[in-house]
């Protein structure tokens, strides 16, 4: 009987202990039930609609030197990425003839000259008829003619640089056969230098002739390079619909070669907009939603507009009201209707 007492007696203990434990992890299970998310305001952000386009630089002037008729050099006068100026001599080629052709139309339309003079003295002592001064015009006329084409011949035998500028390697060597088209070397001139980029066509009509523009380059990226729009090309690709912007940038130091890959960004409009972080989105079909929750801590869904979107950061147009918080981690935790417990923190992207 009294094992049986013991036996009782323990039960009863045990049964109150676990009634006691009962009731204190009631409070503690209902309280782990609420969901834990972090919310954010929704705020005022500085919002700056901006493209970063790539752009190749060429060369403001830019040629390849060749000669215009067919003959041997005979001399070459200038060395690899020479300096030039206009109108520097770069390669003579064999002209004995074409410089003997000139001696003698030189020799005749000075003959042409006396004989036209001495005929204009006889005129006017009525010796000769006029009309064989007129012959005589004809006749000297035509010998500097003679001269002015036996002048060019000579001059095409003398290569000279056509503008300021840079050369590129030498293609040819003295003694060398040279034809129309026969590559001697490049010129280019980089001071100012061109930079064609595309753009959106919905940053046209902040693009403009003399607009300024900033520009850099991975081969100086220390430096931005400045620069203002030349032109805009008159047609819109229409598969990318996107317009060739050439601008002028400012290279007198030669920092930049024809070729090169630009960075160049643009802003097209900054403001104040309702924005709330992009991790507060979800779609369904073609909707947008977010979580709002009240100061009840009750969440409700609701459909929004969106606007701009940059890294991070979504503009809300319509849908959310300033204050208002959203859920940005936990939306798949979360239901409409349901109680949370919220946490805030800043999120990447914000701007006061």
């Amino acid at each position: 009987m009294k094992k049986l007492a013991l036996v009782v007696v323990l039960a009863l203990i045990a049964a109150a202990f676990w009634w006691q434990h009962k009731q204190q992890a009631a409070p503690t299970h209902g309280k782990a039930a609420l969901v834990r998310v972090v919310t954010r305001p929704v705020a005022m952000q500085l919002l700056s609609d901006e493209i970063e386009a790539l752009g190749t630089t060429q060369a403001f002037e830019s040629v390849t030197i060749t000669a215009s008729v067919s003959d041997k050099i005979e001399e070459v006068l200038f060395h690899d990425n020479q300096q030039v100026k206009a109108g520097d001599l770069l390669v003579t080629l064999q002209h004995q003839e074409e410089q003997a052709a000139l001696d003698a139309a030189e020799v005749d339309l000075k003959e042409q000259q006396r004989e036209y003079r001495r005929i204009t003295d006889l005129v006017k002592k009525k010796t000769i008829a006029a009309s064989e001064l007129d012959r005589l015009q004809s006749a000297v006329d035509l010998a500097k003619a003679n001269v002015a084409k036996s002048q060019a011949q000579l001059n095409d035998r003398f290569i000279r640089a056509p503008f300021d500028g840079r050369l590129g390697f030498r293609q040819v060597s003295t003694g060398a056969l040279v034809s129309p088209g026969t590559a001697i070397t490049t010129l280019d001139d980089v001071s100012p230098i061109k930079l064609d980029f595309t753009v959106p066509e919905r940053f046209l009509p902040i693009l403009s002739p003399g607009k300024d523009i900033h520009a850099s380059s991975e081969a100086v990226p220390d430096r931005r390079f400045q620069g203002k729009v030349a032109s805009i090309d008159t047609r819109i690709d229409p598969v990318s619909r996107s317009a060739t912007v050439r601008a002028e940038l400012d290279n007198q130091d030669g920092s930049l070669r024809p070729g090169m890959l630009l960075r160049v960004r643009l802003v097209k409009e900054a403001r104040r907009a309702l924005a709330v972080p992009a991790a507060a989105l979800f779609q369904l079909k073609d909707q947008h939603f977010v979580f709002v929750v009240d100061k009840d801590h009750k969440v409700s869904q609701r459909a929004v507009q969106t606007g701009l979107r940059l890294p991070g950061l979504v503009e809300v147009v319509a849908g959310l009201k300033e204050g208002e918080h959203v859920v940005i981690r936990g939306l798949l935790k979360v239901r409409d209707g349901a109680t949370v417990e919220e946490k805030q923190e800043d999120y990447p992207g914000a701007k006061a």
